[in-house]
């Protein structure tokens, strides 16, 4: 069986076919699949939105799909044939299936009332939205704020908990340690007034005794912000590896949330505390992430994530 039959099969885009199935000549473990646009069929147009007979003139580009067998999959436009997905449909659709997500966890959590005596799925995604920050443009509710998973790396031990123990900090004292967690670096920046306030946050990978003393008082109100914020998890129980699942959804919808250098969807409110975030893809993406803000997305994810939900055990 050809894996156009199975991408035929699944994963069928109107307007397009599937050309040309190849090995990438720059890595050994990478397929490459030419998406041909369909005879006849009219494309969105990527400025007005509409449909029309021709095709946007863009240089060829290509789209991370979901590994198959092992091997990293990308979707490869031919040039001078692209359609740009559109991103505030698939946004709708994403916050569609996170109201699914919601029912089978039972809810949203918040890291101030959660520990590692509850039940937690092995691995997994994790979606943070931030209280004040209401969607605009793709329905009602929370906006997602932050997507994040864990341990891509093979023989990687981490797990869903460890890691948001790392975002939520210690329990007993209030504090943490933002050296571990880039969240926690990333909203620590809006309470640090400037290097004389706290010169040491952000610097190196491990600080002494006296220095972690010294910026305990930062981390307690980190804490504070962090854990007063919804969040919602995805289990999805694969290997540690740079071709995840888990990695997938992580990048596409980070990519497909960020309104980094692109037209704004659901932008943060104007108090949003990211505003006085020190790193400009925080500021401009509206997200507490960096990596994968200026990534396109492949549609195709959200039919990945709708396929994991659904085949997850209530977490009620």
């Amino acid at each position: 069986m050809e894996l156009t039959t199975l991408l035929n099969r699944c994963y069928r885009f109107k307007g397009f076919v599937y050309g040309k199935v190849q090995w990438a000549k720059a890595s050994p473990n990478t397929i490459e699949v030419e998406v041909i646009p369909r005879r006849g069929s009219k494309p969105y147009c990527a400025g007005c939105g509409k449909r029309r007979a021709g095709y946007d003139r863009l240089p060829e580009r290509s789209f991370e799909f979901i590994p198959f067998w092992g091997f990293a999959v990308f979707f490869r436009y031919a040039k001078g044939s692209v359609a740009m997905p559109n991103r505030r449909e698939d946004l709708i659709q994403f916050y569609e299936l996170l109201v699914e997500l919601d029912h089978k966890t039972g809810g949203p959590r918040r890291l101030s009332d959660c520990n590692g005596r509850q039940q937690w799925p092995l691995r997994g995604v994790y979606f943070f939205m931030e209280p004040g920050e209401a969607r605009s443009d793709s329905g009602l509710g929370w906006r997602v704020v932050r997507v994040g998973t864990h341990g891509l790396t093979q023989g990687s031990r981490s797990t869903l908990w460890k890691r948001l123990a790392q975002h939520r900090g210690a329990a007993a004292s209030g504090g943490g340690n933002h050296r571990g967690s880039i969240f926690r670096l990333l909203v620590g920046t809006t309470i640090v007034d400037g290097p004389s306030d706290c010169p040491t946050w952000g610097q190196g990978k491990t600080a002494k005794r006296d220095t972690r003393l010294c910026e305990q008082r930062f981390e307690r109100e980190v804490s504070s912000i962090i854990g007063g914020m919804p969040f919602l998890f995805l289990d999805i129980d694969d290997k540690p590896a740079p071709e995840s699942v888990r990695g997938v959804i992580e990048k596409n919808a980070i990519a497909l949330l960020s309104n980094f250098k692109r037209p704004p969807l659901d932008p943060p409110s104007s108090v949003w505390r990211g505003h006085r975030c020190m790193k400009e893809k925080v500021q401009q993406s509206g997200l507490w992430n960096q990596d994968y803000v200026n990534d396109n997305y492949n549609p195709a994810f959200l039919q990945t994530f709708k396929t994991l939900i659904d085949a997850m055990e209530p977490w009620v």
